[in-house]
């Protein structure tokens, strides 16, 4: 718990007007200020805050209370949480009642400690500053993200345990490990390093890449007191500065990074897939997710994955499929103009057209008999996963346009032409497959076929 001496000394120190300062521009309407209000969208000044009273409120959308309150709602923060970033921004001296805050705390600044020692060992690595170069990152991108550099088998942590940290610490937060001959050594070794940070900004854990040969190519910290990868967006508290709220979802690390120096919004999560903890965090900042996955097997796999995962979130979905055998980072250093321009799909969309692609079929009428039994169920399964019924009507509707195009552009259209009503009601009621662990194209036995002449 945070002390009360803390609270007391924010209302002493710290006035309204300078937090709310921090996210709108404010201006005199009499002994009051002003000014739009950053918790809904207008065009006319509703919001005004009453300093004597340490109290705001706006007559748009009825938002108030005091300036822990407004960080609180702005940032979708808790309690103690908003006085955290209260108490970081403007230099308060935080007071803990308890010895498992005070212990978090320190792991904190040892992880703060710990990006500082690697982005500086950073600048005195001329392989890993290649590096960077070769994928065009630019001196203040590497900065914003505080990339680094561990050069040795015991840089870091001797560096830590000279700050007068101890090695359990060290252990806790997956930064050390054990040697197959029990030696102790830096768990990120010889690696390109990259902070991650919660949605407030905190170093939480870190990522580390190769830079010459060698296996695994990433490596992240494993779980922690402060670091639960299912948590974890990268990048997310940068995005939020922007009060963007439309963001690119991605695949990998650099993809992000290349989307942001390109000025894009942009963010992915810590490993393969998306944890329903990760939407619930999409859908309670943004009002359009686009994913944008690698053009390769796998991101065609993750697209078709995303479509059934996200069909009941609160955001809009987009997709943008790219062209076989690039990647984001790849696709958006030539031209950021090209990217923007890549067309963006909607759900039902990008569930057949990333099927066809992973079943390396051209269109429709070129899938095998059970391939076209396998996509139906899907789009039974994505149909049946909709919980909203108006929502589904639009998914049934777009499904449709999505099927009759696919139709009017394949060969045989002329030949075939079923609708979606006629191509589910051949097959009975199937169970969900959202959480299949693998697209199967394999005939199941004893089921009806949609027959091609």
């Amino acid at each position: 718990m945070i002390s009360k001496d803390t609270l007391l000394e924010i209302k002493q120190s710290v006035n309204l007007s300078q937090i709310v300062g921090l996210f709108a521009k404010l201006t005199y309407r009499g002994k009051r200020q002003s000014c739009l209000c950053p918790f809904h969208s207008e065009k006319t000044p509703s919001f005004f805050i009453d300093e004597s009273d340490r109290f705001f409120y706006c007559f748009g959308c009825g938002a108030k209370g005091d300036s822990i309150e407004f960080v609180r709602k702005k940032l979708s923060l808790s309690f103690s949480e908003a006085i955290e970033w209260i108490c970081e921004k403007f230099k308060i001296p935080i007071k803990y009642t308890s010895d498992k805050n005070q212990s978090n705390r320190r792991l904190y600044n040892l992880l703060e400690d710990c990006e500082n020692l690697l982005n500086r060992a950073l600048g005195s690595c001329p392989t890993a500053l290649d590096y960077l170069k070769s994928r065009s990152i630019k001196d203040e991108t590497t900065q914003a993200f505080c990339l680094g550099f561990n050069p040795g088998t015991m840089y870091l942590s001797k560096s830590l345990l000279e700050l007068n940290y101890n090695l359990n610490e060290l252990f806790d937060l997956g930064l050390v490990c054990y040697s197959k001959n029990g030696r102790i050594l830096d768990f990120f070794r010889d690696r390109l390093t990259i902070p991650l940070k919660d949605h407030r900004g905190k170093t939480v854990g870190f990522a580390g890449r190769v830079i010459s040969e060698g296996e695994p190519k990433y490596l992240n910290s494993k779980d922690s007191p402060l670091f639960k990868k299912s948590l974890i967006l990268f990048n997310l508290s940068q995005v939020l500065k922007s009060s963007s709220k439309k963001v690119y979802l991605v695949e990998g690390y650099f993809d992000v990074i290349s989307l942001h120096q390109a000025g894009l919004p942009a963010v992915c999560s810590c490993g393969s897939s998306i944890s329903s903890e990760q939407i619930k965090m999409l859908e309670q900042f943004f009002d359009t997710v686009v994913f944008v996955f690698d053009g390769d097997n796998a991101g065609r796999k993750a697209t078709f994955k995303a479509v059934l995962e996200t069909a009941n979130s609160r955001f809009s979905s987009k997709f943008i499929l790219l062209p076989d055998g690039v990647d984001p980072d790849t696709f958006i250093r030539p031209s950021v103009a090209e990217f923007q321009n890549l067309p963006q799909l909607d759900p039902e969309v990008a569930l057949i057209t990333s099927y066809l692609k992973l079943a390396g079929k051209d269109n429709f009428f070129e899938l095998s008999r059970p391939e076209i039994w396998t996509l139906t169920s899907h789009i039974k399964s994505y149909l049946g996963s909709i919980m909203n019924p108006l929502a589904r009507k639009v998914s049934e509707k777009n499904l449709k346009h999505a099927l009759k195009r696919l139709f009017q552009t394949s060969p045989k259209s002329t030949a075939f032409n079923l609708s979606l009503e006629q191509v589910l009601a051949i097959y009975k009621p199937l169970p969900d497959l959202a959480n299949a662990p693998s697209l199967s194209l394999s005939k199941p036995p004893k089921k009806p076929l949609i027959i091609i002449n």
